[in-house]
């Protein structure tokens, strides 16, 4: 996956809304206890009015002001702490728009991503089967259930690459790697399974 660029100016969340400049963030959020990437929920808005924005995990930057009013941004203490602890990381304007310049197809993909994500239309996860624990190496649980998945056609080859992607290319091991490759029937995850693990430099 494409990487965002570290930013070309000290960026201040209260100076872009006093410049009225469109707010770009990628959600930088972990997991306290897995330490894996994962959906980062905003809370905006006051009473009645309260609302949330969901963000996908990945490096792919996401207009907060395409999905809010500035006036509701600017009063959420969410994204002021999660840009403080850097679970948000900010982007130049200019420097998102470089970027989906290079990367014109994942704006869409990010778009349906968070739209998914705010109409409450996300997968539930799906239980993993009982083999998973009967396997002779500690295979990631991610891993089975996306396998498991692919297997129910619950989800596309693409889908779950795009899955396998979101939580960053070092986060399995080669045993997850092997076991994609070994376990899945289908051509395009099992051709992306193999890529990971010779850019590791493991072969059979």
């Amino acid at each position: 996956m494409a990487q965002t660029q570290k930013p070309t100016r000290r960026l201040i969340l209260a100076d872009l809304f006093k410049n009225q400049e469109p707010i770009w963030v990628v959600n930088n959020a972990k997991s306290a206890r897995s330490g894996k990437a994962g959906n980062l929920v905003l809370q905006i808005g006051q009473g009645d009015q309260r609302d949330k924005i969901i963000l996908p995990p990945g490096q792919d930057p996401v207009c907060l002001t395409d999905l809010a009013s500035s006036e509701s941004l600017q009063e959420s203490r969410d994204l002021f702490l999660h840009v403080s602890r850097e679970a948000l990381i900010l982007l130049d304007p200019a420097q998102a728009d470089e970027y989906y310049q290079r990367n014109e197809k994942r704006r869409e993909v990010m778009r349906k991503k968070v739209k998914v994500l705010r109409d409450g239309q996300q997968l539930p996860e799906t239980p993993v089967p009982q083999a998973a624990h009967e396997t002779a190496v500690e295979v990631d649980q991610h891993v089975v259930s996306v396998c498991l998945k692919l297997k129910t056609k619950t989800w596309t080859a693409e889908e779950a690459i795009e899955s396998l992607m979101e939580a960053g290319p070092d986060t399995y091991k080669e045993e997850d790697l092997i076991y994609i490759r070994n376990v899945a029937k289908d051509k395009k995850i099992k051709a992306w399974a193999q890529q990971q693990l010779d850019s590791r430099g493991t072969r059979e």
